[in-house]
């Protein structure tokens, strides 16, 4: 197989996806339900050329070693059922930008990233979360079951139904900061996004957020400072 290359005016300089290993980890993405993807690339630290990422395919990584993953095509995962999902082994930290799975597209879809890192125990960071509209169910259950312990989420519109429901249950957080000014759960967008999540940790928020508690807003006991 020959590696796809591209001009070092493209992706190079857009800081892709990246997971790196703490120690010694396996990196594996694959297809749930009818779900395929075609247009998925990646490269490693010791492999630096891009090259066809075949779903389900299991990457091992020494420590100190990363992976990084660009899709060439505007849509990812494409409903609840039929999704790509990561499993990882070792420890597993992630970086870079998560857009580059839309091809550093600007918008995303509905479904697009439900259940991707989904009770990934490895994985003690998340990767950057910049979009700025949040349709339907696109980080349903993202992050639930992950060791990350801080994230920082972009979103100023939440437009769909579940855009972020569970997506932080069950992660020992001591930090979440976040952009958007308002509570729209009319549509269940914060459905227990933060349940099981502990006590004592910091809720960064602009000041026109309304400072409310619980298992679909604040978590209860989090000191809140206002930016």
């Amino acid at each position: 197989m020959i590696p796809y290359r591209i001009s070092p005016l493209g992706i190079n300089n857009r800081h892709p996806l990246t997971l790196t290993a703490v120690e010694n980890s396996t990196v594996t993405l694959s297809a749930v339900g009818t779900m395929s993807i075609s247009t998925l690339y990646y490269r490693t630290s010791s492999n630096p050329a891009w090259q066809l990422y075949n779903a389900g395919t299991q990457v091992s990584l020494s420590a100190g070693q990363n992976i990084q993953f660009w899709n060439k095509a505007s849509t990812f995962s494409s409903s609840d059922a039929n999704y790509l999902q990561f499993s990882m082994t070792g420890k597993i930290a992630a970086s870079g930008n998560i857009m580059s799975l839309l091809d550093f597209g600007s918008t995303l879809h509905n479904y697009c990233f439900n259940f991707l890192f989904y009770n990934c125990a490895a994985l003690v960071s998340a990767p950057q979360l910049p979009a700025k509209v949040l349709p339907r169910q696109c980080y349903w259950n993202m992050l639930r079951g992950t060791y990350i312990t801080s994230v920082k989420i972009s979103g100023v519109t939440l437009s769909g139904a579940y855009s972020m429901g569970y997506m932080l249950t069950g992660c020992p957080l001591t930090s979440i900061e976040v952009d958007f000014t308002e509570w729209t759960d009319n549509a269940g967008q914060f459905a227990y996004w933060v349940t099981g999540v502990p006590s004592g940790g910091t809720f960064i928020k602009p000041y026109a957020l309304p400072e409310e508690y619980g298992v679909r807003r604040i978590p209860d006991g989090w000191t809140v400072i206002n930016k």
